[in-house]
């Protein structure tokens, strides 16, 4: 019988030991570099779409800003699900979905709205808000697409060269 013996350095155990938790670490790479995607992202939108004096045209997909209240509550998160990574951008403040997807107003409990535009006092029955889709807008631009694909990329193939 022959006996073969294989001394393998520390260096290389280290490097395989590497080599076999990397699809462990792969998911928490691809967040890492999508929640440094969505901040570059969230930045852009709220610089370019949530920004400046309005009112814009609805199909600049822009508002200009009154309180500051929806610029200040935009928000990302990131979570690992399992074999997934879900990259979340939004506001919580109530009309942000008005101004994302349009709505109609209508008088319910009285026979008109009563509201003023410029010093003038408006009556009418409804009230049509345009479907603006700031949000949208931005997050599916081939811009930002970019943005979150190079840091995953970034985040991904640092997990080959970390010593």
């Amino acid at each position: 019988m022959v006996e073969v013996k294989v001394n393998i350095d520390a260096k290389s155990v280290a490097y395989l030991k590497k080599l076999s938790d990397m699809p462990k670490e792969v998911p928490a790479a691809i967040q890492r570099g999508l929640d440094e995607g969505l901040q570059i992202v969230k930045q852009n939108l709220q610089e370019r779409r949530l920004s400046g004096q309005g009112p814009y045209p609805s199909s600049e997909h822009r508002l200009g800003v009154i309180t500051g209240l929806l610029h200040a509550s935009v928000y990302t998160s990131t979570v690992v699900q399992g074999n997934k990574v879900i990259g979340r951008i939004g506001s919580d403040v109530p009309y942000a979905g008005v101004h994302e997807y349009g709505m109609v107003i209508s008088a319910k409990n009285a026979p008109f709205l009563v509201f003023k535009v410029l010093g003038k006092t408006v009556r009418t029955k409804t009230v049509t808000i345009p479907e603006r889709a700031p949000f949208r807008t931005e997050v599916e631009s081939a811009e930002s697409a970019q943005i979150i694909s190079d840091a995953i990329a970034r985040e991904v193939l640092e997990l080959g060269t970390e010593e």
